[in-house]
């Protein structure tokens, strides 16, 4: 849902934070009339809405990988660069030992930041600490819109 918000509302959000989201596999479906931030947050384990992506249900459209979701944002943002880690992991899955959380980000963005945070060893439900939406909130502040 919140892609679809960000692809058909973008005059009116400036960010969007999707947790075991997915997207149209045809980008075309998809042409936000103004920028968005978008932060797609998922477990690499998660077998409801899978990270390599896969169908929603049975007869119904498939959804791309995780990654692929991003790559589509990055190219309706203008993102010249790569997807590249930051460097900087985080522990987002209090079910999961130590930092687990790969943080990326795609370079060359002229606007607001397209991000891909991978948790690893994760499933569809991550056990989120209370500080998730401290984090989250970081995110959308530091892109607000234009």
């Amino acid at each position: 849902m919140s892609y679809r918000m960000a692809c058909e509302h973008a005059d009116e959000i400036a960010g969007i934070v999707s947790l075991a989201g997915g997207t149209w596999t045809d980008g075309s479906r998809c042409k936000p009339s103004s920028s968005v931030a978008v932060l797609q947050v998922h477990g690499d384990m998660d077998t409801i809405i899978k990270y390599e992506g896969g169908l929603f249900a049975k007869g119904l459209s498939p959804y791309p990988s995780a990654r692929e979701t991003v790559a589509q944002w990055a190219r309706n943002e203008g993102c010249t660069g790569l997807l590249a880690d930051t460097g900087t992991p985080l522990d987002l899955d209090d079910g999961v030992m130590g930092a687990e959380t790969k943080v990326e980000r795609y370079a060359g963005c002229p606007g607001p930041a397209v991000e891909l945070w991978t948790l690893r060893g994760s499933g569809h439900f991550p056990e989120l600490p209370s500080s998730w939406g401290t984090m989250i909130y970081k995110f959308l502040q530091a892109n607000p819109k234009p």
